[in-house]
Formats: C-alpha cells, sequence, structure tokens
C-alpha cells in the first residue's frame, strides 16, 4: 500500500504556531514509552486529500515518535490546524521542524508496494478546543440555529424514517457518541455497522461525520458501512451497500482523483446514476485544497502546481451533489453576522472546486456548509471537544438536512422526481432565498460569483425555506 504524508506538513516551517498542519495534541513525554499517550503523537495529523495506508500508516506514525522521542522532542510540543495554538515563537518553529523531520524520515523508511488510486479522507481534521475555549466554533444549539434547522424540528422534522450512510474508512468509540447526545438532550444514536473494517485508526472522521448528522437529523437511521480503501473496489461496494439500503442519504467524507483513473471515475458514476435512479441521495465533500485536489503520491514537499487542479469523486460524478466549504461568523446567541467561501490561501485550504476532466460540463460544486476548522460545529473525539472543520464537515450537514426534505416530501405524500441537483437547480430559480451565496471570495481556481459558481456552488442552506421549497416545486 502506498504511503503518503499529509499535504500540510510541509507548511510547518512557516506556521507552526499559527495554522500549521500536523497535529500533536495532549502529549505525553514523547521519551517515556509506558505512558498511553506516547502512541498518540501525530494521532490527529491531518489526511486532507490524502491517501491512508491502513495498518502502514500506524507504523509511519510509531515510527516517527520514536525518531522524535531520539531527537529529544519534549511533551509540550502543540500545533493545530486551521488557526489553533502552539507552544509559540522560535521554540515552537524548532519543535515543529523536529516533528517535520521525524515524520519525514518514517514515511520514506516505510516501503511503496503499490501504485493506484486509494480512497482518502476529505477533510482537514478538526481544531481541539484547547482548555475548553470555544475558539469561534459554534455549539450544536447555534450551529442549528444559524442554518434555521431549529424551526425544522420544531415542525417535527427529525429525520424519522430515513436511512444515512457513512462509508468509513476509520473508526469511531461510542463513549465519544453518548457524551455528544448527552450533553445536548439528543436521542440515542441508531447505528448500523456493514463490512469489514478496513483500519482500526481513529481519525476522527466518522465520530465528526456521525454527530453532525445526528444534531441535524437526530432520528435518523445510520448506517457505518466499513469501506475499501483501495479505490478500484469502490463500484462494486456501492452496489452492495445501495441494494442492501435502497433509497438512502449517503454523505461521502473520503474520495479519490477523478483523474488518477477516469475509467473507474466512469464506472463509479454509472453505478452511482443507478443508485439515484432507485432513490438514493448522496451528499460528498469537495474537497478541501481549494480545487488542487489532485495532488501526487510523492509530492509532499512540491510547491502546487497546474496540473495538480482537479476534483475528487465522488463529488464530480454528475448524480452526486457535491458539497463546498464557507466560514461562518455568528455573534454569542449564534445568529449569524456573515458567511464567506472558505480557503486560506497560505496553506492552500478551501473549498474544492472546477471543471471537470472526466465528466463533460460538470462543475464542482452544487452547495456549500460551514467546513472552516475554525468555525467548525464543536463535536467529542476521544473524550474531547474539537471544532469540526473540511468539507467532510458540510457533507453531512447537507446529509442531515437531505434526511429532512426526504422526511418532508414523504410526510406530505409527494415524490421527488430526478435526482437532488434537479431538484435543487428547481429550487434556485423558484425560491433563491432558499441559499445564503456568497457574492465576495474565491477558492484557488475561482471566484466567487452570482448563480451557481465553482466556489459554493448554489450556497449554504437557508433550511426553512429550503425544505418549503422543496415541497412546493416537487408537487
Amino acid at each position: 500500500m502506498t504511503i503518503q504524508a499529509p499535504q500540510c506538513v510541509r507548511f510547518l516551517l512557516l506556521f507552526t504556531s499559527r495554522g500549521g498542519c500536523l497535529e500533536v495534541t495532549t502529549l505525553a513525554d514523547l521519551n517515556d514509552h509506558t505512558n498511553p499517550g506516547h502512541r498518540s503523537l501525530i494521532r490527529s495529523a491531518s489526511l486532507s486529500n490524502r491517501t491512508l495506508g491502513g495498518h502502514r500508516l500506524l507504523e509511519a506514525q510509531t515510527l516517527a515518535v520514536a525518531i522524535a522521542g531520539r531527537l529529544g522532542i519534549g511533551s509540550e510540543i502543540r500545533a493545530t490546524v486551521g488557526g489553533g495554538s502552539a507552544t509559540g515563537g522560535a521554540r515552537a518553529v524548532r519543535k515543529g521542524l523536529l516533528v517535520l523531520l521525524a515524520a519525514a524520515v518514517a514515511f520514506t523508511l516505510l516501503p511503496r508496494d503499490r501504485s493506484g488510486p486509494n480512497v482518502s479522507l476529505s477533510h482537514a481534521i478538526a481544531n481541539p478546543l484547547q482548555e475548553g475555549r470555544r475558539a469561534r466554533s459554534l455549539n450544536l444549539r447555534d450551529y442549528l440555529r444559524v442554518y434555521g434547522i431549529n424551526e425544522l424540528h420544531s415542525r417535527g422534522l427529525n429525520g424519522e424514517g430515513v436511512t444515512v450512510v457513512v462509508p468509513a474508512i476509520d473508526t469511531y468509540q461510542d463513549s465519544d457518541l453518548d457524551r455528544f447526545r448527552k450533553r445536548y438532550g439528543l436521542p440515542p444514536f441508531d447505528i448500523v455497522e456493514v463490512g469489514d473494517s478496513s483500519s482500526d485508526l481513529a481519525l476522527g472522521e466518522v465520530p465528526m461525520d456521525l454527530q453532525i448528522i445526528h444534531a441535524v437529523a437526530p432520528q435518523a437511521r445510520l448506517v457505518v458501512a466499513h469501506w475499501p480503501l483501495s479505490a478500484r473496489d469502490n463500484p462494486e461496494t456501492i452496489e452492495r451497500v445501495a441494494r442492501r439500503f435502497p433509497g438512502a442519504v449517503w454523505s461521502w467524507s473520503i474520495g479519490w482523483c477523478e483523474e488518477g483513473d477516469p475509467g473507474l471515475a466512469r464506472d463509479a458514476a454509472k453505478v452511482l446514476a443507478r443508485t439515484v435512479a432507485r432513490g438514493a441521495v448522496h451528499f460528498a465533500a469537495s474537497g478541501d485544497s481549494g480545487g488542487y485536489d489532485c495532488y501526487p503520491q510523492g509530492k509532499l514537499f512540491d510547491p502546487p502546481r497546474k496540473s495538480f487542479i482537479g476534483l475528487i469523486m465522488p463529488a464530480s460524478a454528475p448524480a452526486v451533489t457535491a458539497v463546498g466549504g464557507t466560514r461562518v461568523l455568528a455573534d454569542k446567541r449564534g445568529n449569524l453576522l456573515k458567511e464567506t467561501p472558505w480557503y486560506r490561501s497560505v496553506t492552500l485550504s478551501g473549498s474544492g472546486g472546477g471543471t471537470s476532466e472526466v465528466f463533460d460540463g460538470r462543475t464542482v460544486p452544487d452547495v456549500a456548509g460551514d467546513a472552516d476548522p475554525t468555525t467548525g460545529m464543536a463535536f467529542f473525539f476521544n473524550g474531547e471537544i474539537y471544532s469540526a472543520g473540511g468539507t467532510s464537515a458540510s457533507a453531512p450537514l447537507w446529509a442531515g438536512l437531505g434526511a429532512l426534505v426526504e422526511q418532508a416530501l414523504r410526510e406530505q405524500g409527494v415524490k421527488r422526481e430526478g435526482d437532488f441537483n434537479s431538484l435543487l437547480a428547481s429550487i434556485a430559480k423558484a425560491a433563491p432565498e432558499a441559499f445564503r451565496h456568497p457574492r465576495v471570495g474565491s477558492n484557488a481556481v475561482a471566484l466567487a460569483e452570482d448563480g451557481r459558481d465553482q466556489v459554493t456552488g448554489w450556497g449554504a442552506p437557508n433550511a426553512q425555506a429550503l425544505v418549503e421549497a422543496a415541497m412546493d416545486v416537487s408537487r
């Protein structure tokens, strides 16, 4: 299995103390091998759009710990993604460079024994909220209020009777889900697991997805579909899971570069289109590199190039609703102040988008939602509170909202015709107020503009107006 280190590691040199991408949280003394925290040195490493190597990633992490220990790095390193905190100044930069060296050596020493596209996480992993500070993250009540989802809950729309499938290549802990739902008075999670786990890594993706979906659609049944790491297995796996759960809503936070194997992308797109024809709805993260989402393997330290511009599957498939990212600013009461496209040029992180090289006329994203790791919804991971980030935080937002739309249509006896993208286009024409569309901002490849664009698509949801319009245009 090919191993590739996180893209964002290369920014440690300049951005260790503010926004470094190799996270080290709650660290024990690296030389104390008896401490349980010793193995968690790189547990929060950002894996934005990079290939996972199953147990080999764990081997790389363990090897990096050993190397870092030999280099004498102590227990005070703290570098977080997207605006977190660190031990500042030259000391932080020095320690960051040592961690970078340790990680680079570890990944270099591991053998590379396979080529070809692999499934990867599609998000900038979330920020730990150090010492209980909220930073600018939103608690659940604020998050629901920002999008008007609380108003739908008061009307009895809660996802009841709808199934949401979450393809997963990492794990979750029941204790995190229990803490989350008890903290906010939510019902217990209803989760079914299918398939064999491809990894025992705990990277925060699945617990983040499950908690966001449960927050938006607390009565929906959740299916954790353990996913193979090889992208070549995707068409068969999609078909198998879709036949077991027909008409489900899907929340994709994993993906692979469409241009890595155009034939595979087309095959997967055909299967996805068949599932949609049978009633499924797919929401997929559009990527977190602002449009540079086809960074090739083995180019860890290369600066961005035009050839790295590209889209990821399944978001680029025409039948899938691709979800980009915004940055939400709200006051202390959860009232929305401003929503802009999510993009940080210095770290090349932001809403994935652009024009497909595989599917004629397909542009991405279709919609968007909060994806900035500094403003995301607070959730639990490994017993700690984190702030959700990346377009794999906005995809489950839309999956939960899609569950509410499906419930509303079913309760009114209305049948949705066509794919969800067609429904969105009809809503945008009939009720443009159903979307909050930023008209100022960009990602790395496009500018925000009137109408559907390649930064945030139609925009972020105004949930109540969206559901009303969905029922009106579907009658």
